[in-house]
């Protein structure tokens, strides 16, 4: 990740940022910058067609990131990356922490620096790092992902057990992707973490929280398509199975069938550790609680709407994986 630097502010600290949320849970950040004259740093990577710039604050980095996408959708899909977020945690996938908020009139997210500012910390995507010429946001075969990790570890020297989890937390954030519905982990969108830590001298190699997730839970749709599904003007279940995600299985095991599902069997099918992370996800992921863990923390309730559609959207796809994998002799009751 490149970034302009400016000097690291001294005014306020991540959660004081709660003080500037306002009645529809946004955090103002324009009033956050202003009255505490915090210094702020451009950021290079990705899209420039938005809003997106650094605010250095007492203890962490926030990137802002205004208009989320589509003008039809840019809403719910700052719902989605906190929504996302929540998922994530309960099975502990890493996720960059996302927040709502408003600047310039704009709708958008903060997200926390995923980089250890107290650690010698480097960031590269996929793309960076794979001896192969990976098409920016288009699909990524994981064996290309799992070879450029392989290249980073070998040229870094980094420990076989370090590799080799790095390995397994990507499988992971596939198949997590298949739950929520992911449709924009490209190979730019995919990074790894490494450096040395300056106190105990270990090596640190591993794979970056998830990040950039707005495009999640089919709620980057523009929202008349969403009322149609809603209305059943749209077929919810075909919709919901035509949603892939970037990350794919290798051409040669492909054999028509959905990518997503191909996905899931080629993850699954020799490792007992990643069948076991299926049945978590298929057990364990509660977009319910997610919803409400996000009302919480933002303290005002979501829209309705977007309620009713992201729980049928999520649940539906969530059956239709337990079928795939022969995990619905039990009930699901959500």
């Amino acid at each position: 990740m490149k970034m302009l630097y400016s000097i690291i502010g001294d005014y306020m600290k991540l959660e004081d940022l709660e003080n500037y949320r306002d009645e529809n849970g946004f955090i103002d950040m324009d009033l956050a910058i202003n009255e505490n004259k915090l210094e702020i740093g451009n950021e290079l990577r990705g899209s420039q067609n938005r809003d997106k710039f650094w605010v250095f604050l007492d203890d962490t980095e926030v990137l802002v990131r205004s208009e989320n996408l589509d003008e039809c959708a840019k809403d719910y899909t700052i719902y989605a990356e906190l929504l996302v977020e929540e998922l994530a945690k309960q099975v502990d996938i890493d996720c960059a922490h996302y927040d709502a908020m408003k600047y310039n009139g704009k709708s958008g997210v903060i997200s926390k620096n995923v980089l250890d500012k107290k650690k010698d910390e480097g960031m590269f995507d996929i793309r960076s790092i794979s001896s192969k010429k990976l098409v920016p946001n288009d699909l990524v075969d994981i064996v290309d992902i799992f070879s450029a990790i392989e290249n980073l570890a070998k040229t870094e020297d980094i420990s076989k057990d370090l590799a080799k989890k790095a390995y397994f937390d990507v499988a992971k954030i596939a198949i997590f992707d298949t739950f929520t519905m992911s449709n924009d982990r490209h190979s730019e969108n995919i990074a790894i973490i490494f450096g040395k830590d300056q106190k105990n001298g270990e090596q640190i190699f591993k794979v970056a929280p998830i990040f950039d997730n707005e495009c999640s839970l089919m709620l980057d749709l523009p929202e008349e398509e969403i009322d149609e599904i809603s209305n059943g003007k749209i077929d919810l279940k075909n919709m919901v199975d035509l949603q892939e995600q970037m990350i794919t299985a290798p051409e040669e095991v492909k054999c028509g069938d959905e990518d997503w599902k191909e996905m899931l069997y080629y993850l699954t099918d020799d490792s007992e550790e990643l069948e076991e992370f299926s049945e978590r996800c298929y057990n364990d992921l509660s977009i319910e609680d997610a919803i409400t863990s996000v009302e919480g923390r933002i303290n005002t309730n979501l829209p309705d709407k977007l309620k009713d559609f992201v729980t049928k959207a999520f649940n539906t796809r969530k059956r239709s994986i337990g079928k795939s994998l022969m995990l619905d002799d039990m009930e699901v009751e959500r």
